[in-house]
């Protein structure tokens, strides 16, 4: 067991030490995969207000600051797809036509740096992120508060009350509501 934990540790980290950083700036650009490689990545850190990305490229470590990051429409590592937006960094957990989905990427980036492995939406949360259509700015935390979407979001956002009654119903259950079954809920409504 020690053996196959620490086997599986070692290839983890070097999978992620080895990933290529690609960066997009638009997402015309992210679907046309039309990206630059800015080098392999080495370590990200994440502090309240402050993100920094380090990679390697031609044996030369680049450092890509908050500022560097907020200028971009959202970069991509190991098949990951990031964006920074507002001091904070996420993680596209849905990109659709009508509507995207985020978490916080605070929890990869950490197992990333660990060399742990990570599942998207396995914490469970009461916050993730949204926002109309796949450009726009990171705007707006969808919460739920006690099974209940916040008001103001209903008025403001009628569109997508099919998205928060699912949510809601999903909400009931507690113990088996995760983060990738409220992405679900999006998911529907951007087929329809």
């Amino acid at each position: 067991m020690r053996k196959t934990t620490l086997l599986a540790f070692i290839i983890s980290s070097v999978l992620c030490m080895a990933s290529p950083v690609i960066f997009y700036n638009s997402y015309a650009d992210y679907k046309a995969k039309k990206g630059d490689n800015k080098g392999e990545f080495k370590k990200l850190s994440i502090s309240d207000t402050r993100t920094s990305l380090l990679v390697i490229q031609n044996d030369k470590k680049k450092e890509y600051n908050h500022k560097d990051l907020e200028k971009l429409w959202g970069f991509e590592m190991d098949g990951v797809l990031f964006r920074h937006n507002g001091g904070n960094l996420y993680e596209v957990l849905y990109l659709g036509e009508k509507v995207t989905v985020y978490e916080s990427a605070l929890n990869r980036m950490n197992a990333i740096n660990e060399g742990k492995a990570y599942t998207p939406g396995s914490a469970k949360y009461d916050l993730i992120s949204f926002c109309a259509g796949n450009e726009g700015e990171v705007a707006l935390l969808l919460a739920t508060m006690k099974g209940k979407i916040k008001e103001n979001l209903r008025k403001q956002f009628p569109q997508f009350s099919n998205i928060f009654d699912c949510m809601e119903n999903l909400y009931k259950d507690k113990d088996s509501y995760t983060t990738m079954k409220a992405v679900k809920c999006f998911q529907d409504f951007d087929k329809k």
